[in-house]
């Protein structure tokens, strides 16, 4: 396997624009409340530290003000649009963002600064509270692939469903739709059906459902989706289904990671 090195972008096409209409209000509430909860899952209990980027220019720490967390800087990485597999460094300020840990104490910062430096990724995952099966998933896996998406296939159970075999997926756990912002868990469970990863996705769900339980629902309709997943040529493309692969909805396409060519169908259940 070859890494392929691409520029970092998504884009989502519609079957039309009553589809768009439907979809991109669901995509941008979805995106915006989980970066919140995501900070809120400290406050629950349920992670220690959670990553996210700070703009030198118009710095935010409202997240962290509000849940009364610590953060600590751990470096400066280039902008991105869409979604990225890595980071790149920047040349100029302008295109800087700084990648900062939030925590809920000043000693798990620094842990998680060390960690992320030595790339520790076992005691990330702990301190971002990923379950242990996840974890082991996620060192078993990485530097093979930068994508876990296809491996977590691979583990899954699978049924014969219109002459094709397809994965069967919780839709809690689907993170083949991620790179819109379209998720519950903000991490690669181990297979589609991993009863640790769904306790996490329960919570995350029970705050969204606090915020607004008719949009939830509407994240979880699409998240049920059948949908085909493919990666030809360093494109990851995402085509997702009203039903069994027929009467497509709208399709992701984004940046691969490598000239490996693969491809499965997924069910929800």
């Amino acid at each position: 396997m070859t890494y392929i090195k691409l520029p970092s972008f998504t884009h989502v096409a519609y079957r039309d624009e009553e589809v768009k209409k439907q979809l991109e209000p669901i995509i941008k509430w979805a995106d915006s409340r989980l970066h919140e909860i995501e900070f809120r899952l400290i406050k629950e209990g349920v992670r220690h530290c959670n990553y996210f980027y700070i703009d030198p220019l118009r710095p935010d720490l409202s997240l962290v003000y509000k849940y009364g967390l610590k953060y600590k800087v751990i470096a400066s990485v280039k902008k991105f649009e869409g979604f990225a597999h890595t980071h790149e460094q920047p040349q100029s300020l302008e295109e800087t963002w700084f990648f900062a840990a939030a925590c809920d104490t000043e000693e798990n910062a620094e842990k998680m600064a060390k960690a992320y430096v030595e790339a520790d990724h076992e005691t990330q995952g702990r301190l971002l509270g990923y379950p242990e099966d996840d974890i082991k998933f996620f060192l078993t896996w990485w530097g093979r692939h930068l994508d876990l998406v296809y491996p977590a296939a691979l583990n899954s159970e699978s049924i014969e469903i219109g002459g094709r075999r397809a994965v069967k997926f919780d839709p809690r756990l689907n993170v083949a739709l991620r790179y819109t912002g379209l998720r519950v868990i903000p991490f690669f469970p181990h297979s589609f059906n991993c009863p640790d990863a769904a306790k996490f996705a329960d919570v995350v769900v029970k705050l969204l459902k606090e915020d607004d339980g008719e949009m939830t629902d509407k994240l979880l309709e699409i998240l049920s989706k059948p949908y085909r997943f493919s990666q030809v040529n360093g494109i990851i493309q995402v085509d997702v289904f009203e039903k069994p692969f027929e009467r497509w909805l709208f399709t992701i396409i984004t940046g691969g990671y490598s000239d490996e060519d693969y491809e499965f169908y997924a069910v929800g259940q």
